[in-house]
């Protein structure tokens, strides 16, 4: 099992032989595991790609660079629970906190 724990090390962590056997089991998980959250997070970056090249060739017109590469608020659990009532209210749903019926809060 190690050897081929070893072979993994060198082809897809780009290790020497040496560096592997220095490390611990928990210290090669921890890096392997790394190694498949970058590929994850790369996946999605191309797929994003892919589908917003798809979406834009299919605009009449480009919107502006400027806002295409504009920083976005980041969302927290409060922020998503306004908009998923504010949505649920619209479209006149009923809005339930904590399993009672929520004030009118808009």
């Amino acid at each position: 099992m190690l050897p081929e724990l070893c072979g993994t090390a060198v082809r897809e962590l780009g290790m020497k032989p040496p560096e592997f056997w220095r490390l611990t089991y928990a210290e090669f998980n921890a890096m392997a595991d790394g190694k498949i959250n970058d590929a994850r997070r790369r996946e999605k970056e191309m797929l994003s790609l892919a589908w917003h090249t798809a979406a834009l060739t299919r605009t009449e017109r480009l919107p502006p660079l400027a806002e295409l590469l504009r920083d976005r608020k980041e969302q927290d659990v409060d922020d998503m629970i306004s908009i998923a009532q504010a949505w649920t209210a619209a479209l006149g749903g009923e809005v339930v906190v904590h399993g009672e019926e929520a004030d009118n809060q808009n």
